[in-house]
């Protein structure tokens, strides 16, 4: 953590995470409220529960309709997906958005289910590159 002051306000940021949002708070501020505020600020970030995301996304009768759908469509890259969610388990999750991105680029993944999906991986915690596999325009 740091806290800069300067005559524009605090900035409290996170060394952990660069790319977080820094805290600014106005000047003047007791040392107190800062030190309350950089505690707030700092709380343990979750950690990505990839297992809970590859449980719903192969147990979950929506992903499994649309599980049907992309294996009809494309076996090699569909039967790609249950290897990938067991790789992003394991901290690769790399493999799993390429998947992902490939069947979206083939049209084999309806908007809704991309939704369904995205909701379930912010609720897991998975990372902002992880999470713009549902969003980003395919390949």
């Amino acid at each position: 953590m740091a806290i800069a002051y300067s005559t524009a306000g605090i900035t409290i940021t996170d060394d952990r995470n660069p790319s977080r949002a820094p805290l600014v708070l106005p000047v003047g501020t007791a040392s107190a409220e800062v030190a309350a505020a950089a505690a707030g600020y700092l709380q343990p970030v979750p950690s990505p529960d990839f297992d809970g995301f590859g449980l719903w996304l192969l147990t979950t009768p929506e992903t499994l309709q649309a599980y049907d759908i992309a294996f009809a469509g494309n076996k090699l890259t569909a039967a790609t997906l249950p290897s990938a969610v067991l790789a992003a388990a394991g901290g690769e999750p790399k493999h799993l958005r390429t998947t992902l991105l490939l069947l979206r680029h083939q049209g084999l993944l309806s908007e809704a289910t991309l939704v369904a999906m995205l909701t379930a991986a912010q609720q897991c915690n998975l990372p902002p590159d992880f999470l713009s596999a549902f969003t980003e325009q395919p390949l």
